[in-house]
């Protein structure tokens, strides 16, 4: 009979105890893995976004580089006119210079 009762006992408090002990340890891991997931996909979307962002600049980057890559044969055209126009300036001046020295000397 003792070992009747035992077993009742066990059937009846223990065993639903223990059970109702994991069902809340396993609903509180569900609970924490819906919050982790939650957070994840926040900050997967925070990512997707930065990445769009960064994709875009790169776009425009790109686009700029592109543009002002066509542009150096122009750029370098008129470095080279203002070159020479210096050199016409510088050569003027030099001969001015000349002109002004033989002036004083002559004076």
């Amino acid at each position: 009979q003792v070992q009747v009762d035992k077993v009742e006992r066990r059937r009846l408090y223990i065993l639903p105890k223990a059970v109702q002990l994991e069902h809340e340890a396993c609903t509180q891991d569900i609970s924490e893995l819906r919050w982790d997931l939650d957070n994840w996909l926040e900050e997967k979307k925070e990512m997707e976004k930065q990445v769009l962002g960064a994709v875009e600049k790169n776009r425009l980057l790109q686009s700029s580089i592109k543009e002002l890559t066509a542009q150096c044969p122009n750029i370098k055209e008129k470095l080279d006119i203002d070159k020479k126009s210096l050199e016409g300036i510088s050569a003027d001046l030099k001969e001015a210079k000349n002109n002004l020295e033989s002036v004083h000397v002559e004076m």
